[in-house]
């Protein structure tokens, strides 16, 4: 099994936690890294992760895949909600305004 490159780059053995730790800040930031893709990425990603599982794999580890792919198309998912939302509450927003400008300019000739 190859080391991690955090673990190449010195010269005595981390302690358990100080990997659990650098093994959380990796996972948080895979996590932050996500939130910044685009939603073709997203799906990308989800589909390069996809191709990971394989039955050769130990169960977790396919596990593992699993539910990171399902949390990328959840997430691309909600952005598009989100996108979706957004873009309704904008034309919602021009509708009701040109509908008070309308209403202004029939008061105004009266």
């Amino acid at each position: 099994m190859s080391k991690p490159k955090t673990e190449r780059l010195i010269c005595k053995p981390r302690t358990e936690e100080e990997r659990v730790a650098i093994t959380l800040e990796y996972f948080a930031s895979f996590v932050v890294w996500t939130e910044t893709l685009s939603q073709g990425e997203l799906t990308s990603l989800s589909l390069k992760i996809e191709n990971l599982m394989h039955s050769s794999n130990a169960d977790t580890l396919n596990q593992l895949l699993k539910n990171t792919q399902k949390y990328l198309v959840e997430e691309a998912t909600l952005r598009e909600s989100i996108e979706n939302f957004r873009k309704d509450a904008h034309d919602t927003m021009n509708e009701l305004a040109l509908e008070i400008a309308q209403d202004y300019s029939v008061d105004a000739k009266e």
